[in-house]
């Protein structure tokens, strides 16, 4: 882990003056009841499913709650407490329990935790947030060191499987304290505990999207966690800014790949541009399945017009109007384009799913859009070919425009690519196509009808009973764009041959290419998961 075992000097905390100074008496007395920790470490893992990594337990004490974690578990936790005399007693405990390899000590306070930013796994606090000197800025803290896809469990409570009868017990106890000497101290610390509270310290922590789970100190009327209330949030990734430029409307796997698009939280989609041939007939496509997914906040771009005739998905845009789509149509995609990359304040990421005139004419116009974007394309064949055959093809996005190819392949741009080697390999039969071909979700039905009409144009006795996608080479390129795992990737030399070939070459450029699936079944798994679901 490469954190010692050791404490640090703590910044002083923020007095907001929002949490209880003291616990109320009697709250002491609540020892002899059977320990709740083993219960709460239970249900935090079973809710939060934190990933292996940097853990901390928020308020430690001694530890009782990082050394259930580490039972449960093996990971390390590092305890986080001002007191250095509680957590001493929890690193005797670990000695004692032989974990000492495994629980950590550092001195801080929730409102100045001593964590860099993006560096911790999993943040669990029992008992602790009631207590803090200003929840709101502890909640941010913990927000801060989380890493992106990080969580969190805070609050405090006995949880889901503590016996009943020490639930009733402690319940009963509290309840009789509301009405005794300290009555006002045991108002305030039910009220701190209720779940509009809790809610109200998440909101103005700007966390923006969190769960509140349970009723308060004195129910236990929620299934889920028992006794208690708590605070469950994950620090989502940053949303990353894409440009789609895509032959829409020619192989049906480029609309596969704009509702993949549109269904993926992790990306931003700033422009789609239209490219290759009658890229009016395509921004057609492209505007009508934006209506369609109620994303008309996206911009189209109309790329550089080849041709005035239309594909085989022409009889789904026969009576669709371009004008009168409600969002923005750019005449000139390829501006758009330029512009989109240039004025962005951080690099964009451009995603290419068909032969690339408009990228040719774009770098062109403005080579420094190359210094300013990443490139994630389905581009090429290296290894395999169509079919997942044993010799390499002239792939068509190469093919179909060498000399944009060639532009793009020598651009200074990072690439990342999906070349038939891996792009060649996705289809969809049995269950998980019919999971998709029953889908009531409008995207996904614009999917299956466009995919029947395009079967159509290629064979008029098609008919609307069939099994299995054609293959989804694009929707690949989508997945690259935000995730690599399912996938091996190599650093090769590539170069742009003549007839469109992409071959390994000493003196061609650096391109990271996913070249074999590790788990194929899973991504097609993904594709099905996200495409039956809602963005």
């Amino acid at each position: 882990m490469g954190i010692e075992r050791r404490h640090v000097s703590c910044v002083p905390c923020v007095a907001g003056g929002h949490a209880e100074p003291q616990a109320p008496k009697g709250l002491d007395a609540e020892q002899s009841l059977p320990s709740r920790y083993e219960y709460v470490v239970q249900d935090m893992l079973k809710y939060c499913q934190p990933r292996k990594g940097c853990w901390g337990d928020l308020g430690a004490g001694q530890g009782q709650v990082a050394l259930e974690l580490i039972a449960a578990t093996g990971n390390p936790v590092v305890m986080v407490d001002p007191d250095t005399e509680a957590m001493a007693k929890g690193l005797a405990a670990a000695r004692e329990k032989h974990v000492e390899d495994r629980l950590f000590a550092v001195t801080g306070c929730a409102e100045s935790l001593p964590f860099p930013d993006n560096s911790v796994d999993f943040v669990a606090s029992r008992g602790s947030i009631f207590f803090w000197d200003d929840p709101v800025k502890g909640l941010q803290e913990v927000r801060r060191v989380l890493r992106p896809g990080g969580k969190a469990y805070i609050g405090g409570g006995a949880g889901s499987g503590y016996p009943a009868s020490a639930v009733a017990e402690l319940i009963r106890t509290r309840q009789a304290r509301l009405q005794g000497d300290e009555a006002e101290r045991w108002q305030r610390f039910v009220a701190l505990r209720e779940p509009g509270q809790m809610q109200q310290w998440a909101a103005d922590a700007g966390l923006e999207e969190f769960e509140v789970l349970g009723q308060g100190a004195i129910s236990a009327d929620d299934p889920h966690v028992g006794q208690g209330v708590w605070l469950m949030f994950e620090k989502k990734p940053a949303r990353i800014p894409v440009i789609l430029d895509t032959d829409i409307g020619g192989d049906i796997d480029d609309t596969w790949a704009l509702a993949l698009l549109l269904k993926s939280p992790e990306l931003d989609v700033k422009l789609v541009v239209s490219d290759m041939g009658d890229t009016v007939y395509r921004a057609k496509i492209i505007a009508k399945m934006l209506e369609t997914a109620k994303r008309t906040d996206i911009p189209i771009g109309i790329g550089v017009r080849q041709t005035e005739d239309a594909g085989p998905q022409a009889p789904w845009v026969a009576d669709y109007n371009l004008e009168q789509f409600p969002g923005t149509v750019h005449q000139d995609g390829v501006a758009a384009l330029i512009d989109t990359i240039m004025n962005a304040p951080a690099p964009m990421t451009l995603i290419c799913i068909g032969p690339m005139p408009n990228i040719k004419v774009a770098l062109e116009r403005e080579p420094r859009i190359a210094q300013r974007a990443r490139f994630v394309g389905m581009h090429g064949s290296v290894r395999l070919g169509y079919g997942g055959k044993s010799t390499p093809d002239p792939e068509w996005n190469v093919v179909g425009d060498v000399a944009a190819a060639r532009s793009v392949f020598t651009a200074q741009w990072p690439m990342t690519i999906t070349p038939l080697d891996t792009c060649g390999l996705v289809t969809l039969s049995g269950q998980k196509y019919r999971r998709i071909a029953d889908a009531t979700d409008p995207l996904t039905r614009a999917v299956i009808e466009n995919y029947r009409i395009w079967r159509k144009a290629g064979d008029p006795n098609a008919t609307d009973t069939e099994e299995a996608s054609s293959v989804l080479f694009d929707t690949v390129a989508i997945y690259l764009a935000f995730a690599q795992e399912l996938v091996t990737l190599e650093e090769l030399p590539l170069v742009v041959t003549d007839d469109g070939h992409t071959r390994i070459d000493p003196q061609g450029k650096q391109v990271t290419c996913a070249m074999a699936w590790k788990d194929l079944a899973r991504f097609e798994d993904f594709l099905v998961d996200r495409l039956t679901g809602t963005p």
